[in-house]
């Protein structure tokens, strides 16, 4: 019949109609869920990136498992760092400047080192960790004690004598084990000749000044670019235009700046510190 064939034509143009629109909206579905695929692979490479840009370059090492590129050793790095540094302190060391001077790209240096802060800690440990630990491991003398503090004293000396950046970092970081190990073992020194712990404490005060005030004579010494006679002329010529009725003991000691040595002054001065220590030490003693 011509109205059912009609109805059946309509009917299956309807479902057709809404297979098409279920077809539809499955691909659409789909489509969203690709797009949420792709957009969470992009959010998490983004993540990583961003979390690989945060690494510092040992940890990129560590994780790539490669070793470096060229025949660079951390050792080389060192001396070469060591070797800018005793020339023109903490402020003329850069990784620029180090990888220049060794003849390599910067990445070579950073494969061994992750910035200037840790290159600056390792030239620090080389230098000056060898004088410490060896004074670590030092037996305690009590009978020996002035002979033991001036003898470290003195290698302490020559070291920043001969390194004054190391002076600079000893400031820089206050509590570096080095430094902790130093005025720790000086403490114990002190403590077993039988000085009380705030007596040991001043005087171990009064010794790590006496560095620190060499290792800023050393570092001036370095950096003034200046002849040490002709400095040390000018300033005597400064001091004999003081008035001698206003500054006497300038005036008598003018002679003896002029002459003196960072070394003569240094050894001065922690003889004079010794000397009251002793004073100390024997007033502890039962007589």
């Amino acid at each position: 019949m011509p109205e059912q064939d009609d109805r059946d034509r309509s009917r299956a143009a309807t479902q057709r109609a809404l297979d098409e629109l279920a077809e539809a909206r499955r691909d659409a579905l789909a489509a969203v869920a690709d797009r949420r695929r792709e957009a969470i692979a992009t959010a998490r490479e983004r993540r990583e990136a961003l979390a690989s840009a945060r690494q510092r370059p040992s940890e990129r090492r560590q994780a790539s498992g490669r070793g470096p590129r060229t025949t660079l050793t951390l050792d080389a790095i060192l001396a070469e760092a060591t070797r800018i540094l005793d020339a023109d302190g903490v402020e003329g060391l850069t990784l620029r400047r180090l990888a220049k001077e060794l003849g390599v790209g910067a990445a070579s240096v950073y494969w061994h080192v992750d910035d200037k802060d840790e290159l600056l800690q390792l030239a620090y440990e080389a230098t000056a960790g060898p004088t410490v630990r060896e004074l670590q491991d030092r037996p305690i003398d009590a009978d020996r004690w002035r002979e033991s503090l001036r003898g470290t004293a003195v290698e302490l000396f020559e070291m920043i004598e001969a390194h004054p950046w190391v002076a600079e970092m000893m400031n820089l970081l206050p509590r570096s084990p080095l430094l902790m190990v130093l005025w720790d073992r000086i403490g114990q020194l002190l403590t077993a000749v039988g000085l009380p712990d705030e007596a040991a404490f001043y005087a171990g005060s009064a010794l790590m000044g006496l560095l620190g005030t060499a290792g800023l004579a050393a570092i001036r010494e370095t950096h003034s670019g200046e002849d040490r006679d002709v400095r040390l002329g000018r300033g005597a010529g400064e001091l004999a235009a003081l008035d001698p009725d206003e500054f006497p003991f300038i005036a008598r000691t003018i002679s003896t700046y002029r002459r003196h040595s960072e070394r003569e002054q240094f050894l001065g001065g922690l003889d004079l510190v010794l000397d009251g220590i002793q004073a100390r030490v024997d007033e502890t003693r039962p007589r």
